[in-house]
């Protein structure tokens, strides 16, 4: 409901990948969220959350396809900061995450609610790793032409 809701304010994006037969394989939800202390204090970043992969499609690039349109969402609203939270048993989506560039910025007590498969809201409480990626400065390419003449 949270998700629908930041949509609507145009401040929430989220993405799915379906079979030709229109079946949801994956999904992920990013959220912009303005400036946080206990995130990114002086500038707004995206927040990840509910990034998800049916089992019998995964490892089949899916996943990473999915995260690079999260930074080239990133790129495109000039955000450079993009945070996660990885559930602290989750080895396979924490392996997953450090592959593609996010680093542990500390533990969490890891409160989340979610609507699972059945339709049914789950609330689950269980460590979880806050994970941080960086994008370089570089990956934001200036808008305007440069000194040289060369872009």
């Amino acid at each position: 409901q949270e998700v629908y809701r930041n949509f609507q304010r145009g401040i929430a994006f989220p993405y799915v990948a379906e079979t030709p037969e229109e079946e949801i394989i994956g999904q992920v939800f990013l959220t912009r969220k303005d400036p946080n202390p206990a995130y990114s204090p002086h500038s707004r970043y995206f927040f990840i959350s509910s990034f998800r992969i049916k089992p019998a499609f995964r490892d089949r690039g899916l996943g990473g396809r999915m995260i690079d349109i999260c930074f080239r969402d990133a790129r495109n609203h000039r955000l450079r900061d993009i945070y996660l939270n990885c559930e602290k048993d989750n080895n396979r989506a924490r392996w997953f995450y450090e592959k593609h560039g996010f680093r542990v910025v500390r533990m969490d007590e890891g409160k989340w609610t979610y609507i699972n498969p059945e339709g049914l809201v789950v609330s689950e409480q269980q460590s979880a790793y806050l994970m941080r990626k960086s994008l370089p400065r570089f990956f934001f390419k200036s808008s305007s032409p440069s000194k040289t003449g060369i872009t």
